[in-house]
């Protein structure tokens, strides 16, 4: 049997939109100021309003990026791109999260190898 949509169902999905856009905006301005834990915190919260929302996701994952918070921001660039594979803004990201890493990695073997002379 299909699901029938109401007035009320309608009613209910509008609020929860605007609900989700209201605290996404002051993500938004948060991120923007700098308060990149807070920003993280109101993501959060429009998430569980709305855990399909892939642009969430990848606001989330610039304010863990931008919080130092690699591992977490790498989840949520995945989930973004398992949500909308072709959302270019969040593969971007992601192929920068692995350059980071590959670059960190490198230079931990320069330092561990030409600083403390530790060879592999």
């Amino acid at each position: 049997m299909a699901s029938q949509v109401t007035f009320s169902s309608l009613w209910t999905i509008s609020l929860i939109y605007l609900q989700v856009e209201e605290i996404k905006s002051k993500a938004n301005a948060a991120f923007s100021a700098g308060n990149n834990d807070e920003a993280i915190d109101l993501y959060t919260q429009a998430i569980a309003l709305d855990d399909k929302n892939h642009v969430l996701y990848s606001n989330r994952s610039a304010a863990y990026a931008k919080s130092n918070k690699y591992e977490d921001a790498l989840k949520d660039a995945e989930q973004c791109i398992t949500l909308k594979p072709d959302f270019v803004k969040v593969k971007i990201l992601n192929s920068l999260f692995f350059f980071v890493q590959f670059i960190s990695f490198i230079f931990q073997r320069v330092f561990l190898e030409k600083v403390l002379h530790y060879h592999f």
